[in-house]
């Protein structure tokens, strides 16, 4: 889309069609900024409008502009089903003169010809060619877009940049950063920066979003003897302590009293039962009529009662709206009444996040497998997404962890593939013979079937594809299994028995790959055998020179090389490459048959490399591979089994033996826990046993705008707010402590409002409280620098090291480069320094002490020659490093290090003869 053909602002209301849509006044200052950002400056801007403000009228007008004013062709992007069939029928409603398309195989629609698509980023990132040009593309929920390149969202835009490099790209959200990466805009962001915002206090005292009051009720019942069972009061407990007359007619006289002035009354019961009792009181103590819904209502019946209370009653005998309405189970989540300006909670509820898992079940995290404890907030998760069975890591939103209790049960599956044990009101992710499609099931109702059901086991994960040929890839697998790297020469030596089938196979890779290598034969004593023919190949590590230098050294495989199974192959490698991947592993390391024919379709590979065996796994179910993981005592050592199998899935009978599959045993006073993410569900292990499950969800409320509505009144009676917080501020973390922190939420004496713990004057009533009494100071002081400038070292071992020319960012290009030295600390974490070797001054000094530390040759006088000599092992080994963190400094820093001995001069190799080698 040219700049000059988007039109001004000040242009705008004269052009639009009659019917354009009415916006608000910063609605339409949204449009506007978008507009003028456009026109004026590169990039692409970011709209920001919290939850409730109307994003979906912005994005009708931004659409409609862009093809009856520009006629411009439109690309609306969002991440899940219900947002895409959501966006696509608001616009239509809005702007019915659109053709309006769907691209999304959830909804089993692949429209591509229309001058406005709503398409599902999962269905169509691969798929751009497919869709053709756009002149402009919307994002909502674009916070969704990770800061990778190689993300779905990265991919796709920039296949857009090619068919299109004149389109646009408009963002919008309500959350304009990332819990990963800080902000959604910055100069390496696919964002440039916001071009408007508006916040929810502005919106609230403009009087576009309707604020929340809580109030406690005066007769509040007892909760203190209510039994727990799957983290939430027994429900027929909770009924008989509510259902108490006299609890009933107070709080009965006291909603009456209340809610004089309320126009909409929705009050939630416990039970059928007592939902009947409050609206009989209601109706014979106060002549108020009260509808009543539960899950034995007819339909024809409650869709009249909810249409009288929306007061859209309609027919002949047209009936007066309701002000108050009781349910009972049936109004908790996807009920539409704007009108309800009053909530009465008549029920103590737990959280209804309490969903967990046992102490020994393990979440896949982006470093590897982590147990309870083992995770914080905005730490990415694996999760899978149901709807195209891939994984991917997502930030976590909340933890849980939580004490059982009495009564409370779990759900448990002990099978050779499977190893749950959850508590019965756990989301689990189930498919079934008849229906394709993955849905959530409690692990009680997933228990109760009698026709089983699918579990998932794996995923595939969105990755580019390491830039590796097949037989790179054999290459690397035959190394972690059957390679060993000499640290004197940095040479990898193969070594193999002549007489095993696939030796030959083995030459073939290495001279498939183009390296230099050779090869010697000796005699030497195996288990199998007092004397055996082995062959040992040697592969250097540069480029080699004179008569070989068409081929080349394993250098550059480094990357993707490592005994530990390297972070960078598992996080590139598609489905495809580590099926090849696996076959070499399986070659080394795996249980062979002999004269077998077939096609595999599952291997066994035993290792004693823990994390070789954690990381294969890893890689395994993310690449569509069913995967166990099991550990054994082998010559009085740790030595570990995988079991990897194609296929995604796997069926769980509901019995097997005659007996049933599914176990139901009581809670032993332990420890569960969870986490919540945007997808909802997570990869976890259990004894070795990958099953993805459902986590749990932190549900709040939200209330909308509605004409003559100041505030929504949260009446409640059941000490929720008490328990877990104000409505519009609940608490998403438990966290463990002896129980005497500050309450999540406080009760004025005045008035009872309801409010949060750090109100020292009560906003609605001006009740001061007394200052709170101060916590004494720990014991020990935390090693962590609070204060700017402190400083705190941490030593780690160095798992990997990698060396690269730098170049400083827009420097000249004469400009002095730099030796760029990074160190593997952990799966994920990397600390880098640089030496500067084509400096003078202090800066050269610091490298030729830091070359002379490690090499006895002399000191390099560019950044390239010290990169070829350091990956040609000239350089010693580093053990170990220490890490200097200083509070307000952004970056950390190498302090020191420990360093093995130093290498022999350059390595001289010898050319071994292969005509004798029988292949």
């Amino acid at each position: 889309m040219p700049r000059e053909a988007i039109p001004s602002a000040s242009t705008l209301p004269g052009d639009k069609p009659p019917a354009a849509v009415t916006l608000r006044p910063y609605q339409q200052q949204a449009v506007d900024a978008a507009y003028q950002y456009l026109r004026e400056q590169d990039g692409h801007p970011v709209i920001v409008l919290p939850t409730g403000a109307g994003k979906s009228i912005v994005l009708a007008q931004i659409v409609r502009d862009a093809v009856t004013l520009w006629n411009g062709r439109v690309l609306l992007l969002t991440h899940v089903r219900e947002l895409i069939e959501q966006n696509a029928d608001k616009i239509r409603w809005l702007c019915p003169e659109l053709n309006v398309g769907v691209y999304s195989a959830g909804l089993k629609r692949r429209d591509t010809t229309h001058s406005v698509i709503c398409a599902g980023i999962q269905s169509v990132y691969e798929r751009g060619c497919e869709l053709g040009a756009f002149d402009l593309i919307l994002v909502d929920e674009a916070h969704l877009i990770s800061a990778r390149d190689d993300s779905m969202y990265g991919q796709f835009l920039a296949d857009m940049e090619v068919i299109n490099p004149d389109h646009r790209l408009i963002g919008l959200t309500a959350t304009p950063f990332r819990l990963d990466s800080g902000s959604i805009c910055g100069p390496e962001r696919i964002f440039a920066r916001v071009c408007f915002e508006v916040g929810v206090r502005q919106l609230i005292a403009e009087g576009f979003l309707s604020p929340l009051i809580s109030k406690a009720g005066i007769a509040k019942a007892d909760t203190s003897q209510l039994h727990v069972r799957a983290g939430e009061f027994v429900a027929s407990e909770v009924e008989a302590a509510m259902d108490d007359a006299t609890l009933v007619e107070a709080a009965c006289a006291e909603i009456v009293e209340v809610t004089k002035d309320r126009k909409s009354v929705l009050i939630f019961a416990s039970g059928v039962q007592h939902g009947r009792h409050v609206c009989q009181v209601l109706q014979d103590k106060h002549g108020i009529d009260c509808g009543f819904v539960c899950g034995e209502t007819p339909d024809g019946e409650r869709d009249e009662t909810l249409r009288r209370f929306r007061g859209e009653s309609k027919g002949l005998f047209q009936q007066s709206p309701l002000k108050y309405l009781c349910n009972v189970n049936v109004l908790t989540t996807g009920f539409d009444a704007p009108n309800v300006d009053c909530v009465v909670l008549l029920r103590p509820t737990l959280s209804p996040g309490l969903f967990c898992l046992d102490s020994s079940t393990e979440i896949l995290t982006e470093s590897g497998w982590k147990g309870m404890g083992g995770i914080g907030l905005g730490e990415r998760v694996a999760a899978f997404n149901a709807e195209n069975e891939e994984i991917r890591y997502v930030p976590t939103l909340a933890v849980l962890e939580r004490e059982t209790v009495e009564d409370e049960q779990f759900v448990c599956l002990e099978t050779p593939a499977t190893s749950i044990r959850v508590t019965d009101r756990h989301r689990m992710v189930v498919g079934t013979r008849a229906r394709s499609e993955w849905r959530i099931e409690t692990a009680a109702q997933v228990a109760d079937r009698r026709d089983g059901v699918f579990l998932p086991k794996a995923g595939v994960m969105d990755r580019p594809g390491a830039p590796l040929t097949d037989d790179e890839l054999r290459f690397i697998g035959l190394v972690m299994t059957d390679g060993c790297l000499n640290r004197r020469t940095n040479a990898i030596h193969l070594v193999q028995s002549i007489h095993q089938p696939w030796i030959g196979e083995l030459q073939r890779v290495i001279q498939s790959c183009g390296l230099k290598h050779g090869v010697l034969l000796r005699n030497r004593a195996t288990q199998f055998s007092n004397s055996s023919t082995i062959a040992q190949w040697t592969i250097s590590h540069g480029k080699p020179r004179g008569s070989h230098k068409h081929l080349r050294g394993w250098g550059h495989l480094e990357p993707w090389l490592s005994k530990d199974f390297s972070p960078r192959l598992l996080e590139e490698i598609n489905a495809p490459q580590f099926r090849v991947l696996l076959e070499a592993i399986h070659l080394g390391d795996g249980a062979k048959q002999a004269g077998q024919e077939w096609q595999r379709r599952s291997f066994h590979i035993g290792t004693g490399n823990q994390i070789f065996a954690e990381r294969l796994q890893i890689c395994a179910i993310t690449c569509g591979f069913r995967c166990t993981l099991t550990r054994s005592n082998h010559h009085a050592r740790d030595f570990f089994y995988l079991h990897i199998k194609e296929g995604k899935r796997a069926h769980v009978a509901s019995t097997f033996d005659g007996r049933p599959t599914w176990e139901i045993e009581p809670s032993a006073n332990e420890r569960v826990w969870c986490v919540e993410n945007e997808l909802g569900t997570l990869v976890t292990r259990r004894n070795g046993k990958v099953t993805i499950v459902g986590n749990c969800q932190m549900v709040g409320r939200g209330f909308r705008l509605h004409p003559g509505k100041a505030n929504c009144l949260v009446l409640d009676y059941g000490g929720n707010v008490l328990r877990h917080g104000p409505v519009d501020q609940l608490q998403v973390v438990e966290k463990r402590g002896d129980g005497d922190g500050p309450a999540p939420a406080k009760e004025c004496p005045n008035c009872r409002a309801l409010i949060a713990p750090a109100y020292s004057i009560c906003p609605q009533c001006g009740h001061e409280f007394p200052p709170p009494e101060r916590k004494k100071h720990e014991v020990q002081a935390s090693n962590a620098g609070v204060l700017s400038g402190q400083v705190s070292d941490a030593e780690f071992e160095v798992r990997d090291v990698t060396y690269s020319v730098h170049t400083k960012k827009d420097a000249a290009e004469d400009a002095p480069k730099t030796l760029r030295v990074d160190y593997r600390l952990g799966l994920d974490y990397w600390v880098s320094e640089w030496i500067c070797f084509e400096h003078t001054g202090w800066a050269r000094r610091k490298a030729e002490q830091w070359w002379q530390a490690r090499s006895p040759d002399p000191c390099p006088d560019t950044a390239q020659r010290a990169c070829d000599l350091a990956e040609n092992g000239a350089l010693a080994h580093t053990e170990s490093v220490t890490v200097r963190s200083v509070a307000g400094e952004k970056f950390e820093r190498i302090h020191s290090c420990k360093l093995g001995p130093k290498p022999e001069p350059s390595p001289i190799w010898a050319e071994v003869d292969l005509s004798d080698v029988p292949f």
